[in-house]
């Protein structure tokens, strides 16, 4: 008698160990990017609330060896490919939250690496006055409330770079940092020699006596004040960090 022939396995049995082999491997990598993120944000988290490694994150993306006199390091965060972002205030982030009201002054600095030739030509000619399109600040969680224009113009700084502004009296909020209703505020578009990728900024601060005529204000050494952007930008070069 002839011994029995093996039971041929189908292949169906192949084509499933072979997927649940991929399900497992995906479970894992995913497991193993949540811990790597977990990991990378706390580290992040200690970074951001030591004050010395914080300000050299800031100079970092800022370009900068020092940082204008009077503000904090904020925040930094870079994003691979993506993003880079700064934050600057005259209040310190270590500083109590009680005490006495005073005036607070923010800057934002944010670097689009993915943004095109379009994207500054469009924020380019917003800011010269030849457009009133903001979709470019819109996309990247930046509001510029209804306001009275207070200048347009160019500041030239060191190594060929200028910053082109427009100034404004009203609201402007950018990446969660926001004026008060009532600000002097200035857009700023930073213009690197040879580099096409965006680069802008937001300098707010509070206006003194929102119901004075706007003649009536010392504007000196406000955000809107074109000498004041000269002073505050020129220790900045992030033209420097691509």
């Amino acid at each position: 008698m002839e011994p029995a022939a093996p039971k041929k396995r189908s292949p169906w049995l192949y084509v499933g160990i072979g997927c649940g082999a991929l399900l497992l491997l995906s479970i894992v990598a995913v497991v193993v990017a949540i811990s790597f993120m977990f990991k990378k944000g706390e580290e992040y988290a200690a970074d951001l609330s030591n004050p010395v490694t914080r300000t050299a994150m800031v100079k970092k993306t800022l370009g900068a060896d020092t940082l204008p006199d009077g503000y904090f390091a904020v925040m930094s965060l870079s994003v691979p490919a993506i993003m880079d972002m700064a934050v600057l205030s005259t209040r310190s982030p270590d500083a109590p939250t009680t005490g006495p009201k005073e005036e607070v002054r923010v800057f934002v600095y944010m670097f689009l690496k993915m943004s095109s030739a379009s994207d500054q030509q469009k924020l380019r000619q917003y800011v010269e006055g030849k457009s009133d399109d903001t979709s470019v600040l819109t996309r990247n969680g930046v509001h510029v409330g209804q306001g009275e224009i207070i200048g347009r113009g160019i500041v030239p700084l060191s190594d060929g770079r200028r910053v082109l502004y427009v100034t404004q009296r009203g609201e402007l909020s950018a990446q969660n940092q926001k004026s008060t209703d009532h600000g002097l505020n200035s857009v700023l578009f930073l213009e690197c020699p040879g580099q096409t990728q965006l680069r802008m900024a937001f300098w707010m601060g509070e206006d003194p006596d929102p119901e004075a005529p706007l003649d009536s204000l010392d504007l000196k050494g406000t955000p809107v004040d074109p000498e004041a952007i000269r002073t505050f930008m020129s220790p900045l070069n992030p033209c420097k960090e691509s």
